[in-house]
């Protein structure tokens, strides 16, 4: 009852909100989730008072709930965690058989712990929801160690432990899945393993298919295979289904022995990453000097005496100080008879050097008279000018290079970023990586002199 309900629900999960399911009776909706309280947070499963196919059933709906979440969010952590917790169910699913109708508060210590094990599982799960996660993190679920708790006999032939590589960063090469568990290793001495494979609905050929001692599968999943499933901007999940068949010869009597073949079945939804992970943006920081802004005014008068005479007059300010303006103007006597020296007028006449830290002035005058030249001079502060660094496309497995301009001497930034996952993240010259580790910074990236700095970095994909 329990996998054929759970085979429709994946493919009804996978297919668009609008699209049926076939037979009302059959479907599973929000609304559906939402009437058992799974809607309202990610809480745990109510254990006391239900039987063992009631509790599998009910854990297997929320790992359909965190899938579609997940799909429509797009949230790894839920989809990874929906495998996780799914898989957990299939093996209690093969380990209590013969047990569906058995009351939870009837089991054994071990197998009661399973199921609080579980619950466990979808509240670590929610409070990972609850915070930016890290690319691809799937929170603390430990299925080895969750599996552990299972009441597994010598008739229990196979279950599955790991399934490693459910989330792919696209790749120029082929991509890796490795799958822990028993029967996904070697043969045992009475029993035989096949194993069947799909990738959105196609058989994955034994070539591809590297079984190793003890418990471990490497599964070679060919580039051509993938790529026409990677979106530019969302995540996508496609179909992948693992069908374990074993062949045990027991004994079944004193003295004869009996074949007995069993098939188990776990499908998983394998979560490719978006091609544009999202974008990164900020400011540079260029440290330097500005004038303060408060001019104030130093000022030279002068006495002229009697006939001709060309002079000039000197104004100098510190050498954190810079001259912004210079004039003159007449105060009393033959202000009328004074001009400005090399030039017709009587205008200021006047050059600024050194910096703009001295004034020249220059005169010509034919009679008594008192005049006065003057500059207006502000003073150097040290300060930092932001300038806007434009946006950069980054990808997952690639390096990001953000190129800061050359008189950016310090290598000073502040970055913030969005990943298309709804992540966001800030990281400056200050840190090595961000506070949630989605990012890394793999060099400063001061470069030669003369060339402007280029640090280096990449997301994190663990």
């Amino acid at each position: 009852m329990m996998k054929s309900v759970q085979s429709k629900l994946f493919f009804c999960l996978l297919m668009l909100i609008s699209v049926g399911c076939g037979d009302s009776d059959q479907s599973f909706t929000l609304k559906d989730v939402a009437k058992d309280g799974l809607i309202s947070g990610i809480s745990g499963v109510p254990l006391a008072g239900k039987t063992v196919g009631e509790l599998l059933d009910k854990f297997h709906q929320m790992a359909s709930h965190l899938l579609f979440e997940g799909e429509n969010t797009g949230n790894a952590l839920l989809q990874a965690a929906a495998n996780k917790i799914d898989i957990a169910t299939q093996n209690a699913n093969i380990a209590l058989q013969g047990q569906q109708d058995r009351a939870f508060e009837s089991l054994s210590k071990e197998s009661q712990t399973f199921f609080t094990g579980l619950n466990t599982m979808l509240q670590q799960t929610n409070e990972s929801v609850n915070r930016a996660i890290t690319v691809l993190e799937v929170a603390n679920l430990d299925l080895m160690e969750l599996t552990s708790r299972l009441p597994l006999t010598e008739k229990v032939h196979t279950y599955m432990n790991l399934a490693d590589g459910m989330c792919q960063v696209h790749s120029n090469g082929s991509y890796r899945v490795r799958l822990v568990g028993l029967g996904f290793g070697q043969d045992l001495e009475n029993v035989k393993y096949k194993v069947i494979l799909k990738l959105a609905g196609h058989q994955i050929p034994a070539k591809y298919i590297a079984r190793q001692p003890k418990y471990s599968m490497i599964v070679t999943i060919p580039h051509d295979s993938l790529e026409r499933y990677f979106k530019p901007d969302s995540l996508q999940s496609i179909p992948f289904s693992v069908e374990v068949t074993a062949d045990a010869r027991e004994r079944c009597g004193l003295v004869f022995h009996c074949n007995n073949t069993i098939t188990a079945r776990w499908d998983l939804a394998m979560v490719l990453m978006p091609l544009h992970a999202g974008v990164i943006e900020g400011v540079e920081l260029i440290k330097g000097q500005a004038l303060d802004g408060k001019p104030q005014l130093k000022e030279e008068i002068t006495t002229t005496g009697d006939g001709d005479s060309w002079w000039q007059r000197e104004i100098t300010v510190a050498n954190n100080q810079r001259i912004v303006e210079a004039n003159y103007r007449p105060i009393s006597g033959m202000v009328g008879w004074s001009y400005a020296s090399r030039k017709l007028g009587r205008d200021a006449d006047f050059d600024i050097i050194d910096n703009s830290t001295k004034a020249i002035f220059y005169r010509h005058t034919q009679g008594p008279a008192v005049v006065s030249h003057y500059v207006r001079y502000e003073t150097l502060v040290d300060n930092e000018t932001e300038r806007p660094i434009e946006p950069i496309q980054i990808e997952y497995g690639k390096t990001i290079l953000l190129p800061l301009s050359r008189d950016n001497t310090g290598c000073v930034y502040r970055l913030k970023g969005k990943l298309v996952t709804g992540q966001e993240f800030y990281i400056d010259n200050n840190m090595t990586h961000d506070a949630m580790n989605v990012i890394t910074r793999l060099s400063v990236g001061n470069g030669n002199v003369g060339l402007g700095c280029q640090p280096a970095f990449t997301l994190i994909v663990r």
